[in-house]
């Protein structure tokens, strides 16, 4: 038993390659392990192209193949290449097109979405809604003139304060609102001619500047400053309008 063992030993270690082909045991032995990782990577590569990618990978490879297309144009501006760049940026526009039409279709058919609603763009329409946006503002000062009274600060003889003085009148009148003119010196305003002297009230208030504009609530005492300089009806308007919205 054991010689036959070693005879088989022997013919085996002395049989011809050729009987196995043109290589060695050995090295088919090794083919076979690279067929096997071979058929491993092969396997690989079909999962990864069978991967989904997420929205943002296929916009993101988009971009890139567009952007490799276009610098290769560049480079070398055949009508090729520059046909395929065209070809990728001709896919971009009519993703995009398709997009700004879903958009729309979206505005339409959801109005709480739709911009034009509480910013219309027609020419009537917008003087429809700056008419009513105006009238609710006149209509919150009117009721903050209510609440609260207005005290109004000049010297004069300061030309500021003369020509400021008209436009504290204007509000006065327009919104029903008493105010307490107060002057600082001897000099007064013929629009003001009830106007009283300081009382040290400009220093308790700290006023350093003339003309001067403040809402004060005679209730709850508390202050408003409006304005500490020569400004228009308007921009005192939509100073209320920023203080009332605040509140």
């Amino acid at each position: 038993m054991r010689l036959s063992i070693l005879m088989l030993t022997v013919i085996f270690m002395w049989m011809p390659s050729k009987g196995f082909g043109n290589e060695s045991f050995y090295k088919e032995k090794a083919r076979g392990w690279h067929w096997y990782e071979k058929k491993v990577k092969d396997n690989e590569r079909l999962e990864d192209q069978g991967k989904v990618m997420t929205p943002s990978e296929q916009v993101d490879a988009l971009r890139q193949e567009t952007k490799e297309k276009l610098h290769k144009a560049m480079i070398e501006p055949t009508q090729d290449n520059v046909k395929e760049y065209i070809k990728s940026q001709k896919v971009i526009g009519d993703s995009s097109e398709g997009f700004s039409k879903m958009w729309m279709k979206v505005i339409y058919n959801n109005p709480e979405l739709d911009p034009t609603v509480k910013n219309p763009t027609s020419e009537h329409a917008l003087k429809i809604s700056r008419t009513q946006t105006s009238q609710k503002k006149k209509d919150n000062i009117r009721a903050m003139s209510k609440e609260y009274g207005l005290i109004y600060f000049f010297r004069g003889d300061c030309e500021m304060c003369q020509g400021f003085a008209s436009v504290v009148k204007g509000i006065s009148e327009e919104y029903n609102w008493d105010v307490m003119a107060i002057r600082i010196g001897d000099k007064g305003h013929e629009l003001f001619p009830d106007a009283k002297p300081d009382n040290g009230i400009a220093k308790r208030l700290k006023i350093t500047h003339v003309p001067a504009l403040l809402a004060v609530h005679p209730k709850t005492g508390e202050i408003v400053p409006l304005a500490y300089n020569y400004i228009t009806e308007r921009e005192i308007e939509e100073r209320l309008n920023t203080i009332i919205g605040d509140r």
